[in-house]
């Protein structure tokens, strides 16, 4: 299996070191550098990665939030200088945490995890997404077709998903309904709200205003959100 490997750092010497440290991997091949977050989003859109070597302090827009826009993120490998977001990035789901510098036998041994995991998920897959949204609501299993999501909205372990007609509260996190619903119509404005781009009316002064509410852009996902509905 080869697998795709690409460089999130805004600090040119960890990419010679790691892009030569790819190269003498037989399993792995080079994806491309990104010295940004924005760079990274604008890659994933057009091409398939395996895994993602994160640096997690990068400018305006760091690893974390990075990975909160993606419905979808490669298996992670965080790539830093420090040690103080271990436990958050387990809490991201990363594969493994890596100091600077990097020894080639660590990264060795973190693509080899990113690998077995690659592997048990792809063994693991769900049949073909349906096009309805299958939830359970008051222990009653509903199908929600995706196109008439207005907004969703995040409480803890349950999520609010407004309609155009009715509304549902179900237990579910905002991070799980991201992997469930397409990319880039469902995109994050902010930590507590997911929108279905089609529904935006306007945004402007910080707020996104949707047919059912005014909601908050939160500054992190502002840059996201310009990224196709242009200047917020």
């Amino acid at each position: 299996m080869l697998l795709r490997c690409l460089i999130a750092d805004d600090e040119p010497g960890s990419h010679i070191v790691l892009k030569r440290y790819l190269t003498e991997l037989p399993n792995t091949e080079f994806a491309g550098s990104c010295y940004n977050a924005l760079e990274v989003y604008q890659l994933l859109k057009t091409e398939p990665v395996d895994i993602l070597l994160l640096d997690i302090n990068m400018p305006e827009i760091d690893g974390f939030a990075l990975l909160d826009m993606l419905p979808n993120p490669p298996a992670v490998i965080v790539t830093t200088a420090y040690s103080d977001y271990a436990l958050k990035s387990y809490e991201y789901d990363a594969v493994d945490y890596l100091h600077k510098p990097i020894r080639f036998e660590r990264l060795i041994k973190a693509i080899e995890k990113a690998a077995r995991r690659i592997s048990e998920k792809k063994t693991h897959l769900p049949p073909q997404s349906l096009a309805a949204l299958e939830i359970r609501v008051d222990g009653q299993l509903k199908e929600i077709a995706p196109e008439e999501i207005i907004y969703i909205q995040s409480m803890g372990n349950y999520v609010k998903i407004v309609c155009d007609k009715k509304t549902f509260i179900t237990a579910l996190t905002t991070k799980e309904l991201e992997g469930r619903l397409p990319a880039p119509q469902f995109i994050r404005i902010h930590k507590s709200f997911m929108v279905n781009t089609a529904h935006i009316q306007e945004v402007k002064g910080g707020e996104v205003y949707m047919a059912k509410a005014v909601l908050p852009l939160g500054k992190t996902f502002k840059k996201y959100l310009e990224l196709f509905y242009g200047k917020a």
